[in-house]
């Protein structure tokens, strides 16, 4: 595997001249290696194709996500806004409501697993007014790990006032109070969330 450094001596001798059949023999590279550092400046990192097996516990995987979460994925429902609940963490935005269903986005409702799991959110059918159960969950394991889970693209819609104060809310009980600095409630911030194969890139732009 090619180093950074080796990147650089590579790109130096094709910049002073040499050819790449040159650099492959001088530097017992494939020509195919060489071209890679030309078009890089450096290495590309390595990423999965695919996760890795876990023969034992894989089976198990689960069980120990609703565990540690304290919830399971339930239905998945369209047409549906998010209602607050009067949770302390909504503070005077209990009540309030907004479209979480937006182009390709799915909603799914949220089934706790364990006791202690607090709803911060339910879904609500746009037509009919029915409940169809919680959207948002947070919860402290028994082994201090603090979860808060959305079941919808939380980063939708976030120009709503009610809910960016729920947010920066939940981050604050996420971190125990200790968060260095938090924005006005009155700010919008904006995640955006963008997955591929073996690399999640989380952006998050205050405007």
């Amino acid at each position: 595997m090619l180093t950074v450094g080796d990147y650089g001596v590579i790109r130096r001798a094709h910049r002073d001249g040499m050819s790449i059949r040159a650099i492959a023999r001088q530097f017992h590279r494939s020509r195919w290696k060489v071209l890679d550092a030309l078009a890089s400046p450096e290495p590309r990192p390595y990423t999965r194709t695919r996760e890795p097996q876990a023969p034992k516990l894989g089976p198990f995987k689960s069980v120990i996500d609703e565990i540690l979460a304290g919830v399971r994925r339930g239905g998945h429902h369209g047409h549906v806004f998010e209602r607050l609940t009067n949770h302390a963490l909504n503070g005077r935005d209990a009540g309030e409501g907004r479209r979480t269903m937006h182009g390709a986005d799915e909603a799914h409702a949220l089934v706790p697993v364990v006791d202690g799991v607090h709803d911060l959110a339910h879904l609500v059918h746009q037509a009919s007014g029915h409940d169809l159960g919680s959207c948002m969950c947070a919860y402290e394991n028994d082994f201090g790990g603090r979860v808060v889970v959305s079941s919808y693209s939380p980063w939708n819609r976030l120009g709503r006032r009610p809910k960016c104060r729920q947010l920066a809310a939940v981050f604050d009980w996420l971190a125990r109070g200790r968060m260095p600095m938090r924005p006005d409630a009155a700010g919008r911030a904006w995640p955006i969330v963008r997955s591929g194969p073996g690399r999640t890139v989380v952006v998050l732009l205050n405007l």
